[in-house]
């Protein structure tokens, strides 16, 4: 690999969480043992699947969706686009990539190749350490960038793209 850049938020107490009554809940951690008294550290995680950096499975969709285990590893590894809509989504939490915004990266970049990770930078991921302002709830909703229907459609059906991604 000539250029990582590692994504991840570290996983704790505070990492926002949608909150879906019956189903979803905060991350807990708590020690199980210590250096001192066990002669190892250890802890007992609390935690839903969807919580956290994490990667979406297509069995979370789709019925008849792989699980993340059936997933070819080497699927996993692909070349990467990033759109940028934090412009937008800094004065509209509900901004969106568009059909638009690939084209205008296509026109810069090139077009989009088969199998690639589409991934949105919006800038939202800097809310992570206040879940209020992260989940972004009013009385109509919850509101934060992501993707447009019109351009998930299009990435599936015209580019052929392995998946998307969020800073959300």
């Amino acid at each position: 690999f000539a250029h990582v850049i590692d994504l991840t938020h570290t996983l704790d107490e505070d990492t926002p969480y949608i909150p879906v009554p019956g189903i979803t809940f905060p991350f807990k951690k708590s020690q199980i043992a210590t250096i001192a008294k066990n002669g190892v550290s250890a802890y007992r995680w609390e935690i839903h699947e969807h919580l956290g950096t994490q990667i979406d499975a297509p069995t979370h969709f789709f019925e008849r969706g792989r699980s993340l285990e059936l997933l070819p590893a080497d699927s996993l590894v692909v070349p990467l686009v990033v759109i940028d809509v934090s412009a937008r989504a800094e004065s509209n939490p509900d901004a969106s990539v568009t059909v638009a915004d690939i084209e205008a990266w296509e026109h810069r970049h090139g077009r989009i190749v088969e199998h690639a990770a589409v991934m949105m930078t919006s800038g939202w991921d800097s809310r992570i350490k206040d879940a209020k302002a992260f989940v972004n709830a009013d009385a109509s909703g919850m509101h934060f960038p992501g993707f447009s229907t019109e351009a998930v459609t299009f990435l599936a059906r015209a580019r052929e793209v392995s998946g998307i991604g969020v800073d959300t």
